[in-house]
């Protein structure tokens, strides 16, 4: 019970850093995105410290399977951002976005109690990396970088902030679709994290090093923002694992922190704003941002009921408002075009409660796909029960990453959810005592 106070107690001081640097800084520098800034009535901060309290107690104490590091980034970079704005950047009155982030918590609080029912069977010797699995990857990614830099040599190119969409436009003309399309995404979900993640669990610092790079080769294609983000948070998670810190409150209390610091510090250099922009405003505000976007939108258009996905849209048809769109079923686009006026190309991915979720039938959907995502990531955990707990959990990290910014059909196929998967559910290394050089991973600490 206690350990649950402070993840309440941690949260809540997340939300109010976060409050405070999307007041000072991202309303001021990026109010042109939409992210505008508005006193809170008494009710309305009320019931956005209330919210994040109730789900923020229903976190695992310890963030030790793929579903519970999931579903902590699911609360940080959506939840507690979502209801911390979008009272403030709505367009209609605060009242009508009470229903879907009320049912926005309720499909959280769904997860997450189903995440932390026991998995039987847990083996005394986890599964832990071997050579070939190394090797595996080393090919694919070889593979994978030869396509990659033949095709976009001409335009690759270290991209700041301000020339992001400029870079993706470069990357589009390019032909950034079909095999292609594909094969970067994996490049950057799965098989440069899988060489950060099996050089850093084999003590490999030049198979790390060459993760590394892949994810700069990816970065210079199209500017991606994860591209950069994601071996960092690898990093991260890493360290922590290795030293057995898995309490949550341990990752809220380190985030919390980090922002707490950047509001201080934005006015100081350009490098810090720019950090400051990939880490802050991409990673959370913009995935917050995209709950009220998509409601906005499709209350007022026409909901999409699921006939956006591949598959459904052979049963379900379109709404009459979009049915001559040239740009369906493409919702992030659709959406940029909305919300994005002064620009033109702007794809506004989102996670899976704004594009499967509001998008697709309001509150209802929120809590359809919430179920849908708490059957998965149920499955996930079962499958990755023969494995080493370090690796299944940054494994599963850049696939999560997605999540906040991507669809879940999305994340199944293109970025690794699916893979990931089959791989945890079929493969098994070949018996061998534990690799030279991988590290022991320490019991858990909560310090």
């Amino acid at each position: 019970m206690q350990a649950r106070a402070v993840n309440v107690a941690v949260s809540l001081v997340y939300l109010a850093a976060f409050l405070h640097i999307y007041e000072a800084y991202l309303s001021k520098a990026h109010a042109y995105t939409g992210l505008y800034y508005a006193p809170f009535a008494v009710w309305e901060l009320a019931f956005v410290f209330a919210c994040t309290a109730i789900v923020s107690a229903f976190l695992p104490l310890q963030l030790n399977r793929p579903s519970g590091i999931t579903l902590w980034l699911m609360h940080v970079f959506v939840v507690v951002p979502a209801l911390a704005m979008s009272f403030m950047i709505g367009s209609a009155a605060s009242t009508h976005y009470i229903a879907p982030l009320l049912t926005l918590c309720a499909a959280m609080i769904i997860n997450l109690v189903v995440a932390q029912l026991p998995l039987r069977g847990e083996p005394t010797e986890p599964f832990v990396p071997d050579r070939r699995m190394t090797a595996f990857f080393l090919a694919a990614w070889a593979l994978v970088t030869v396509v990659l830099v033949v095709r976009f040599a001409s335009i690759m190119s270290f991209a700041g902030i301000d020339d992001i969409y400029y870079q993706r436009s470069l990357a589009s003309d390019r032909g950034f679709d079909g095999a292609i399309s594909y094969a970067r995404t994996y490049y950057t979900y799965v098989l440069s994290p899988a060489l950060i993640i099996l050089g850093l669990m084999r003590r490999q610092w030049l198979v790390v090093g060459l993760g590394v790079a892949g994810q700069i080769i990816s970065y210079t294609i199209d500017a991606s923002k994860i591209s950069l983000i994601l071996p960092m948070v690898i990093f991260g998670v890493y360290f922590a694992q290795s030293r057995g810190f898995r309490s949550t409150y341990l990752y809220t209390g380190a985030l919390a922190g980090l922002v707490g610091v950047c509001s201080m510090l934005t006015d100081r250099s350009a490098l810090i704003r720019y950090m400051v922009d990939v880490m802050v405003l991409r990673s959370i505000a913009i995935p917050g941002q995209t709950f009220t976007q998509y409601y906005d939108l499709f209350s007022a258009k026409g909901y999409t009921w699921w006939s956006h996905v591949r598959g459904l849209n052979l049963f379900i048809p379109p709404p009459a408002s979009f049915a001559n769109d040239g740009d369906w079923p493409v919702l992030g686009v659709i959406v940029g075009r909305y919300f994005y006026t002064w620009t033109a190309d702007v794809n506004v991915n989102a996670n899976p409660f704004s594009g499967e979720g509001v998008a697709a039938a309001g509150p209802l959907g929120v809590l359809v796909i919430g179920v849908v995502m708490a059957a998965w990531l149920r499955f996930f955990d079962y499958t990755s029960r023969g494995w080493n707990t370090m690796f299944t959990v940054m494994a599963v990290t850049p696939t999560a990453m997605a999540l906040t910014n991507a669809h879940l059909s999305t994340v199944l196929v293109s970025f690794g959810g699916a893979f990931w998967t089959l791989m945890l559910m079929f493969y098994r290394p070949l018996p061998a005592a534990r690799p030279r050089g991988l590290p022991r991973v320490a019991k858990a600490r909560s310090r």
